[in-house]
């Protein structure tokens, strides 16, 4: 996968969830989950055409061969030994957050591990510097 493949799909997780700015949380069952009944998509999840999205993926790994069964988009273009460890990252990324990802008082944490997981996954300087000025930029809600 070209560096670019990644760095689209850093920019493409990353928009989403500046503009987001929390998790797609499902608080009946307690875990985060790709697409929630009010709309909201965790950092995978956004990646997930509605036309393939079935609720039976929920609690499934992304490298389920389940999950790439009922996903080919995902399956196809995103499920790459060189993409694994950019999309486990976002996933923590998302999934490790407690409630707004950018405000007052996290900001200065989620820009410091935005740039960690750029750097560790060679994500062009010009497209992480524009999503942290993004994030920097970002008003509160």
């Amino acid at each position: 996968m070209s560096n670019f493949a990644k760095d689209r799909i850093f920019t493409t997780v990353m928009d989403h969830l500046i503009v987001q700015n929390r998790q797609s949380y499902d608080t009946e069952r307690e875990i985060c989950v790709y697409k929630h009944k009010d709309g909201l998509k965790c950092a995978i999840g956004c990646l997930i055409p509605d036309e393939e999205y079935s609720p039976k993926l929920e609690g499934m790994s992304l490298f389920a061969e389940d999950f790439l069964s009922l996903c080919p988009t995902v399956a196809k273009l995103y499920n790459k030994p060189e993409c694994d460890e950019l999309l486990l990252d976002l996933q923590h990324l998302h999934d490790n957050a407690v409630g707004e990802f950018i405000n007052d008082k996290t900001r200065d944490l989620f820009i410091d591990e935005v740039i960690r997981i750029g750097t560790n996954n060679k994500i062009a300087s010009i497209v992480l510097e524009r999503i942290l000025n993004k994030i920097r930029n970002k008003k509160n809600a």
